[in-house]
């Protein structure tokens, strides 16, 4: 059985894929579908710009709509060590080659 968070944004990445040739109208507030009665609309708890916080706000309301935030936050913590660690690694490897070139 696959995870379901991972299930989820798979189906999300590509929704959002499908939907990028529609027209502009749509992205108008004005055209924005409301959340079923008697379901509150999600919304991030934080409002960031940029395509970063675009991309940062769509994943944390699908994981709410989900109801998955814990899973969703463990692989995003497990994405953001694996960064550290490769930036460390290629820290220690600029050191090391630059040690031997001197």
């Amino acid at each position: 059985a696959r995870d379901t968070s991972t299930t989820m944004l798979r189906r999300f990445a590509m929704r959002a894929t499908a939907r990028s040739g529609i027209s502009v109208r749509a992205f108008a507030t004005g055209a924005a579908p409301k959340a079923p009665a008697g379901k509150p609309e999600v919304t991030a708890p934080l409002q960031q710009y940029g395509t970063s916080g675009r991309y940062a706000s769509a994943l944390y309301v699908a994981a709410a709509k989900a109801n998955v935030l814990a899973a969703v936050e463990g692989e995003v913590q497990q994405v953001r060590g694996s960064r550290e660690r490769s930036i460390e690694r290629a820290r220690r490897e600029t050191g090391e080659r630059a040690s031997k070139e001197v």
